[in-house]
This record gives C-alpha cells, sequence and structure tokens, in this order.
C-alpha cells in the first residue's frame, strides 16, 4: 500500500479528494455521498490548522475549523443548511475514530482517507 503525506492544508485537500472518491467509488458505490459536498469537505477539513486560525482560538482546529466551515458556505455562500452542516460536522469529526456510536457516510469517508492520507513515513 502507498501513503502519502501532506506538507499543507491543501495538499492535504487533494490526497483526502483523492483516496475518498477512490474509496467511494471502489468500495462503497451505493453510498449516496455528492462530488460537490465531497470536495467541500475535503478542502475544507483542515481549515483550522491555518496560522491564522490555529492562532484565532483555544478551541480545537476541528471544532474551530467546523464553525468557521459552517459559517463560509451557510452564512457567507448561501449552501444549504444540510450540506453547510454536513461538512461541519465532517470537520469536527474527521479525527474522532472511534467503536461507540454512528456517523454519517461521508464522515467515515473523509476519516478513512485522513487516516490513510496523513499515515506516511514523514507523518510522524
Amino acid at each position: 500500500m502507498v501513503l502519502y503525506c501532506y506538507t499543507t492544508a491543501l495538499d492535504g485537500a487533494d490526497i483526502s479528494l483523492s483516496l475518498g472518491k477512490a474509496m467511494h467509488i471502489q468500495q462503497f458505490p451505493s453510498w449516496e455521498v455528492t462530488d460537490e459536498t465531497l470536495l467541500l469537505a475535503c478542502l475544507l477539513h483542515d481549515i483550522g490548522t491555518t496560522d491564522k486560525n490555529i492562532k484565532g482560538t483555544l478551541m480545537s482546529f476541528e471544532f474551530y475549523g467546523g464553525l468557521i466551515a459552517l459559517d463560509l458556505l451557510h452564512k457567507q455562500h448561501k449552501a444549504p443548511i444540510e450540506q453547510a452542516e454536513s461538512v461541519a460536522e465532517v470537520i469536527i469529526r474527521h479525527q474522532d475514530i472511534g467503536n461507540v456510536g454512528t456517523i454519517t457516510t461521508l464522515g467515515l469517508l473523509i476519516q478513512l482517507a485522513t487516516i490513510f492520507g496523513g499515515s506516511g513515513p514523514c507523518c510522524s
């Protein structure tokens, strides 16, 4: 298995999108995930890690990033609330790996993509 390593949030978005879309097509084709929402979740999943945002709060980057994405998508760009909330939840939970509870299909795709995309030998 080839594992990837990224150094910027944009690299992470690219890798997460590639892996997430490949898993969706090859392993979970019956899951109802739109390409647009998958793209938004991948592009924004590390928005809380930018220099400005990491210093802008005492919250975790996942929670702050989810709030930023919700505001950006719904309030600023008038995305449907269902899409904006879905993306925000994915951002908040994308590193919340556990064996109790439930998660959306989009959330699981992003979790898997970030696990496989951020676990290469240079990612320590």
